[in-house]
């Protein structure tokens, strides 16, 4: 009865860690990790404004979900981070966060909220390259 009982804990056990949803099972395209990465620093910076669901708040704080506001200019999304924006809708520059809450932050942006076709993921260095060439602009 004993062994049963170890055995059966055991598999409870693997199956638990085999099935927990922070590991690096992939979430469609992103690593788990990483997308779970970008959603906490989308909460703690985003989110205030565009919403927990990136749903925005009326004429002021554009919606970021099912929106063309990027579709199909990917490089834009870390560039408006990093810098800001200004015109008809400005958005405070967040040039205190480091390198790896931009990134974090525009992969959950893209996995999230563009469409099939226009996802862009960039890694450290091509999005480090990509602020730098906005800054030309």
């Amino acid at each position: 009865m004993r062994n049963k009982t170890i055995l059966s804990i055991s598999f409870s056990l693997l199956w638990f860690v085999s099935c927990n949803p922070t590991d690096y099972k992939k979430h469609n395209n992103l690593e788990m990790r990483t997308y779970l990465d970008g959603k906490n620093a989308y909460e703690s910076n985003c989110s205030a404004c565009h919403g927990k669901k990136g749903e925005g708040f009326n004429n002021l704080y554009p919606a970021l979900n099912n929106s063309s506001l990027y579709q199909n200019r990917s490089n834009e999304i870390p560039c408006t981070i990093f810098y800001g924006r200004k015109g008809n809708v400005v958005m405070p520059s967040f040039k205190n966060l480091n390198t790896e809450t931009i990134l974090a932050i525009t992969n959950y942006l893209m996995e999230e909220y563009q469409s099939e076709g226009t996802k862009k993921f960039f890694d450290k260095n091509n999005l480090e390259e990509t602020i730098k060439k906005c800054s030309n602009n």
